[in-house]
């Protein structure tokens, strides 16, 4: 009996699977087609502000590009594609205006993490993917992601978590905390928002990015609680005297783009940050992989976004494939790290672990 019901719910599956990505050459080809098409339009008319001038209103192409700054007649087209391919848009009398489900779907926290993400950050992975399968380019030699789209990405996608680690900052009675890998400090920000008593230190190894992390946090007026250093975060030297005293490091989705290195190379820079600061606290957010029993558990568009993470993201840009959270755990404790909490119910797009260690 239960061999029989297994078999009909695998077989249920497949069905639904099937209906959604075509049930004939035809609807599978087109719909590659639009969903390659859509995913373009789509970030660049959030990108260029073209839905937010959007929202609420009707407007012609003409006016929207004006609106913009953009060209009208390229506009014009896209919004035109983007009416008759998909349900977001509706145009009457040259005007286009939101449906409500584009109103629902365009301003989701799914959308932003998939066009800032997967296409504004990296389509650089498809557009080399030819050239890097022939050997004949490297990620990280020849090409690398767009790091500003990538951090506005992570926030999105962390962005659940926020509030618990400003909670637990203050409960280990942490009064500053030093950010690795800051980008243009998203996350310092937020976190100063939702807790007043938290200041913030930035360290990040571009410096166009610490540039327009100064520019936010001074339009944030966080200018007096958030400081912002160049340097390399593998390399605590770099940023060690500059950046001051601190008694906790947020390095949440950080250290998995060191896999690449390896595991002893993780334990080796965990180990060089403990000498470097003993006793400080260390707040590491990195996803528990999906196991292939548990992704083969979900229908196909539940499953997308791990996919997408671990077998686009992670292989294509040489970081190794993330790691459950025992792999993480027991870095760490080779690291000479004391384990001090371990958090992994929290809301994410991600299934995400918190760990929170101390050096």
């Amino acid at each position: 009996m239960n061999i029989d019901n297994n078999k009909s719910q695998t077989v249920d599956k497949k069905l639904n699977s099937l209906k959604w990505i075509g049930e004939d050459v035809n609807e599978w080809s087109q719909g590659i087609r639009n969903g390659y098409a859509r995913a373009y339009i789509i970030f660049s008319l959030l990108d260029t502000g073209v839905f937010a001038a959007l929202k609420g209103h009707k407007k012609t192409s003409t006016q929207l590009a004006n609106e913009c700054n953009l060209n009208s007649y390229l506009l014009d087209g896209v919004l035109n594609y983007l009416t008759y391919a998909d349900v977001v848009l509706e145009k009457e009398h040259d005007s286009y205006f939101f449906t409500e489900k584009g109103l629902e779907y365009i301003f989701s926290d799914k959308i932003a993490t998939i066009s800032y993400g997967a296409v504004g950050g990296y389509s650089c992975l498809f557009t080399n993917l030819t050239a890097s399968l022939k050997n004949e380019v490297k990620y990280g030699d020849d090409y690398v992601r767009q790091g500003d789209f990538v951090a506005i990405s992570s926030q999105v996608t962390g962005g659940g978590n926020y509030k618990w680690i400003t909670d637990k900052l203050s409960e280990l009675g942490v009064e500053t905390v030093l950010d690795l890998g800051c980008g243009t400090a998203g996350v310092l920000t937020e976190y100063c928002r939702l807790n007043p008593n938290i200041n913030g230190i930035g360290v990040d190894i571009s410096e166009s990015a610490i540039e327009e992390a100064t520019k936010i946090v001074a339009e944030n007026n966080l200018s007096d609680r958030i400081k912002l250093v160049v340097g390399d975060i593998t390399k605590p030297e770099t940023y060690e005297s500059q950046a001051g005293k601190f008694q906790a490091i947020n390095g949440v989705m950080v250290f998995h783009e060191f896999l690449r290195e390896g595991e002893e190379y993780m334990v080796n820079l965990l180990k060089d940050m403990k000498k470097k600061f003993p006793g400080t606290y260390l707040f590491l957010g990195e996803v528990d992989i999906y196991s292939d029993e548990e992704i083969r558990a979900l229908e196909i568009p539940d499953r997308t976004h791990f996919l997408f993470y671990q077998y686009v993201i992670h292989a294509l840009t040489w970081q190794g494939m993330p790691m459950h959270k025992e792999k993480w755990l027991d870095i760490m404790e080779r690291a000479g790290l004391e384990i001090v909490e371990v958090k992994e119910d929290l809301p994410s797009l991600l299934r995400i672990v918190e760990i929170v260690a101390k050096f």
